[in-house]
């Protein structure tokens, strides 16, 4: 036969492996201690929140211990046992100095001896286990021993029960944990399938704010800021608190940085969503400054074609030009040239930004030290976009609208009609802008000089070799003479046509005699066998001259 013992033990593990609830495994852990210490009464304490209450009870006379027991944690024999997580005991706790209020219901029972160990989960203590005598009793170690080993028994299937919530608390955090990874893979994804609807990079940096639950900011490689853009309406930097972010360099963009700062208030991102997103928008980057990188060098070809008259046949242009961002220019548009007189260098960034901001749609090129704007013209007049150059130049300052050695100048081509007329508005462009640029207009009533008010339409898109055949023909003499003599024949003569022929006044602005001007102009009709009193020979000196300044206006003459 088997030893009542080992049955005895069997049952016991058998009833604790069925508990479905802590009542029912302490139920068998006090009626086996009560069992095997051959006690009167065994009951348990549980701890919830800080006291300990009845969780079972076997030997029990009377039900108000059941109902009314309570005791605070590190309070009496079990509290303290149950804080300290270590065995206590009392032989006599009748006259024991640790008495408290639930004495009385001990007393009720007749309880005399008691011993009480913690049920320990994880070194915390989740309840405690007693036995006790009506009797006086002298605890031996062994029955500390094997009240103990009860107490591991049921505080391990208590732990499985998950008593004290430990792993429910664990599951909530995993699945806490879980959902979090999962919006954040899902925000993850939608900000990588955002990217390519967003060409510009402000959206772009929108939404990469929307996705860190930050500011960020794009700096140059001088640490100036670029573009700013936050998560909602409020500044993070103006909440007070406590911020975290950090610094990313774009490769492959000329030394672009992202940085973002984020409230430690704000929700918290994992580290692998940030890489994700992060690294996601720095490869948005790169792809957005490759693209734009390849449309200027490919807008600059096509800018050098319409200015040279050497693109593709027509139909190609159009074509080229709409998926270059400028179909714009196909049908209307005009040519300007902006220089700085006196000087070779380019006008400043901040007269370029005003005329770029001022004339919509424009395109900016730079061609021989010179800014070139390509604009759709939208039928305006000549008069009309003079008055508004005039006026964004007035808006930016003397000084900025100043280039080191002087004032701005604006040369104003045609207003063209199709492709074939941006070569002429161009060439226009650029005669108007160099001659006013000259010596003879160092003091221009406007800034705007247009080829159609200098009388040079039509003379700026002829070849140079028949310009220059033309002023030959014409002032030959006057120009070997200038050349090896160092007479001032072209030039009396240029003043002389431009203050209508009147001596006085072109000895005035010469700062010579009136009589070496009387001189100078009947030995330049003796050279060249012209009448200056007469109209055809007048028509052509002032044409031959109108040829003279546009051959030295061109760069390629």
């Amino acid at each position: 036969m088997r030893d009542n013992g080992v049955v005895s033990q069997t049952n016991y593990l058998r009833a604790l492996l069925v508990a479905n609830d802590a009542t029912q495994a302490l139920q068998a852990a006090t009626e086996r201690a009560r069992e095997i210490l051959a006690c009167d009464v065994s009951w348990a304490g549980l701890v919830e929140g800080d006291y300990l209450v009845i969780g079972a009870h076997s030997g029990l006379n009377t039900p108000e211990m059941a109902a009314n027991w309570r005791l605070g944690l590190g309070v009496g024999i079990g509290g303290t046992a149950a804080s300290e997580g270590r065995p206590r005991k009392s032989n006599d706790y009748q006259h024991d100095s640790r008495r408290v209020p639930a004495k009385r219901l001990i007393d009720n029972e007749g309880i005399v001896a008691t011993l009480v160990v913690p049920i320990m989960t994880a070194e915390k203590a989740v309840g405690v286990l007693y036995v006790g005598f009506r009797g006086a009793h002298h605890w031996r170690d062994d029955e500390v021993a094997t009240l103990e080993a009860v107490s591991h028994d049921v505080a391990v299937r208590l732990k499985q029960l998950d008593v004290d919530g430990t792993s429910q608390l664990a599951a909530q955090r995993q699945e806490t944990r879980a959902l979090q990874a999962e919006r954040e893979l899902h925000a993850a994804a939608e900000f990588v399938r955002a990217m390519p609807r967003n060409d510009e990079v402000g959206p772009m940096l929108t939404a990469l704010a929307a996705a860190l639950d930050a500011q960020v900011t794009l700096v140059d490689d001088g640490g100036r800021e670029l573009f700013t853009a936050r998560r909602g309406l409020t500044d993070p930097a103006t909440t007070g608190d406590a911020m975290i972010g950090g610094e990313i360099e774009v490769e492959a963009t000329g030394g672009l940085r992202l940085r973002w700062n984020r409230s430690t208030a704000s929700s918290r991102l994992s580290e692998a969503h940030e890489t994700v997103v992060l690294g996601a928008a720095q490869l948005h980057l790169q792809r957005l400054a490759a693209r734009d990188l390849a449309l200027e060098s490919f807008r600059g070809e096509l800018v050098e074609q319409l200015l040279t008259g050497k693109g593709a046949d027509d139909e190609t242009m159009r074509r080229r030009l709409t998926l270059a961002g400028l179909g714009a220019l196909c049908d209307d548009a005009r040519v300007l040239v902006v220089a700085a007189r006196g000087n070779d260098g380019l006008p400043t960034d901040e007269v370029r930004s005003a005329l770029a901001k001022e004339l919509t749609g424009c395109v900016v090129h730079e061609k021989t030290a010179r800014l070139v704007i390509l604009i759709p013209n939208r039928a305006r007049s000549e008069p009309e976009l003079a008055v508004r150059i005039e006026a964004v130049m007035s808006a930016v300052g003397q000084e900025a609208a100043s280039g080191e050695g002087g004032p701005i100048v604006v040369g104003m081509g045609r207003a063209c009609g199709g492709l074939a007329d941006i070569a002429t508005s161009y060439d226009e462009a650029v005669a108007a802008c160099e001659i006013g640029m000259s010596a003879q207009h160092t003091a221009p009533k406007s800034r705007v000089m247009s080829a159609r008010d200098l009388g040079l339409q039509g003379l700026a898109s002829l070849p140079a070799a028949k310009l220059s055949t033309t002023v030959h023909e014409t002032f030959g003499p006057l120009l070997e003479s200038d050349a090896h003599r160092g007479t001032a024949y072209l030039a009396t003569l240029r003043v002389f046509m431009s203050r209508d022929r009147h001596l006085q006044s072109t000895a005035d602005e010469l700062l010579v005699h009136y009589n070496t001007v009387r001189n100078r102009i009947a030995r330049i009709e003796e050279m060249t066998g012209l009448d200056l009193g007469d109209v055809d020979d007048r028509f052509r000196v002032d044409t031959a001259l109108r040829m003279a300044a546009v051959l030295g206006a061109l760069p390629e003459a």
